[in-house]
């Protein structure tokens, strides 16, 4: 499965900031304090995307982790960076509404949220 839309280039520009920036990041001391002890490594293995059929070989890109693309994100907002915010915000809520809705088992649909019935007991 691709995971198109999670390269270095596309986790700075949805802080609205450059490639370079997010490199920065993954050289500097502060992905490792985010990650926490024990965390060494931000070489990322190239992925292949399965090309369009009729034409030759593959396309590669790096892919970008969730937990760092995160990190990323998260040090942004930490110094101010107000796209990195929203994005945050966006994502912590997105994800307790989840976890939320899993936990009292809530359907959501594109009408609005139904709570699935308590199974009955024969």
């Amino acid at each position: 499965m691709a995971r198109i839309g999670r390269s270095p280039t596309k986790v700075a520009e949805a802080a609205g900031l450059s490639r370079r920036n997010v490199s920065d990041f993954f050289r500097s001391n502060a992905l490792k304090s985010l990650r926490g002890t024990g965390y060494t490594s931000t070489n990322f293995e190239p992925e292949e995307i399965e090309s369009e059929p009729g034409s030759r070989g593959q396309s590669r890109f790096l892919s970008v982790p969730p937990k760092i693309a995160s990190a990323y994100w998260l040090w942004q907002a930490h110094r101010e960076n107000k796209a990195a915010l929203a994005l945050c915000m966006g994502l912590i809520t997105e994800s307790l509404e989840r976890r939320v809705d899993e936990a009292f088992g809530v359907t959501r649909t594109p009408t609005g949220a139904k709570r699935n019935p308590e199974p009955t007991s024969s």
